[in-house]
């Protein structure tokens, strides 16, 4: 099963590789991704139709984001990928899965809270969390300590060390931080010198 799962995912890098050559520009397929994930974790009304009250009661709830995150989402209404009622699993959650479980906690990701990740590795007895302190939403593609190991993962059911923690390879505010600590230092000296 691992070398039928290890051919499919090498075929579908080829042709991944393959498709994006057609471009003189990437394709990113965010937007596709995320009704992906979206439509078929969540239950969304059928109906377009009820969208612009699903807008405004998401808008009370969460003033800032609430009305974007429900029109961002409007295309899973008419999506074949929404969840039926009977098909939605809905617990239990804490019992042991034939197969190990990664979870995967960032610990600035605006998005999903890192503290969601440690509950979850508590709540699954045979799971690993694997963490990572790198900034955006989501790990994978981070660090290579983390893309490796979420790929070892998914490919050969290989689990990271426990307590594994993967350091983003960009850090957006490190430089810039050196930077001031460095002025900082220069212009004590002169202000000691005089």
């Amino acid at each position: 099963a691992r070398d039928r799962a290890r051919t499919a995912v090498t075929r579908l890098a080829a042709e991944a590789r393959q498709h994006s050559r057609r471009y003189d520009f990437p394709y990113d397929n965010n937007l596709e991704t995320f009704l992906g994930v979206d439509c078929t974790d969540a239950n969304h009304p059928k109906d377009a139709a009820s969208w612009p009250a699903r807008a405004a009661k998401a808008d009370q709830r969460d003033p800032y984001f609430g009305r974007v995150w429900a029109w961002a989402t409007s295309p899973c209404a008419r999506s074949t990928w929404t969840v039926r009622d009977e098909d939605a699993y809905t617990g239990p959650f804490d019992r042991r899965t034939s197969a190990p479980v990664l979870v995967v906690g960032n610990y600035w990701d605006p998005a999903t809270n890192y503290r969601g990740a440690v509950s979850s590795a508590a709540l699954l007895p045979n799971s690993r969390l694997l963490s990572s302190d790198s900034w955006g939403h989501t790990a994978y593609g981070t660090s290579a300590c983390a893309t490796g190991a979420i790929d070892e993962y998914l490919l050969n059911g290989t689990l990271p060390a426990k307590g594994t923690i993967c350091v983003g390879d960009a850090q957006p505010f490190a430089e810039a931080a050196g930077e001031q600590v460095t002025e900082r230092a220069e212009t004590a000296k002169r202000t000691l010198a005089d």
